[in-house]
């Protein structure tokens, strides 16, 4: 997939301004607790870190496909409890807030998905107890 940005001087934008901008726009429209805040601008620049490293690539120039390569890098690496990963919600509104502001042209997390297991039920009689 190519670079698909709107702004032919998106790459001039440092990924920490990027994420500054998002995390001010998401906090005006939807009041977040400063830990939601905090915990999306890691997520962000941990993402940002390993796009630059991997991928010579800035947040905005980013592809599907390394998005995708990210979050099952995290998986594999041992972290498997959800809580753990990164947000892929606050990765997804990221970038959809790249499109919304012509900074993209298009949502590389348009259609990725994390499949998690379900949750398994415990049998009612354990929990209840056996009537008698």
């Amino acid at each position: 997939m190519s670079i698909t940005t709107a702004d032919p001087d998106a790459r001039t934008h440092p990924d920490t301004e990027v994420v500054q901008w998002f995390l001010d726009y998401y906090w005006i429209r939807h009041p977040i607790s400063r830990d939601t805040i905090d915990s999306y601008r890691t997520d962000l620049l941990e993402l940002a870190r390993w796009l630059g490293v991997f991928r010579n690539k800035t947040l905005i120039a980013a592809s599907d496909k390394d998005v995708r390569e990210f979050l099952e890098g995290r998986y594999r690496a041992g972290n498997r409890l959800m809580r753990d990963l990164p947000s892929l919600t606050c990765i997804k509104r990221f970038y959809f807030y790249l499109a919304e502001v012509g900074l993209r042209t298009d949502d590389p997390t348009e259609h990725l998905y994390v499949r998690t297991p379900r949750l398994v039920r415990q049998d009612l009689t354990v929990i209840l107890g056996k009537r008698g």
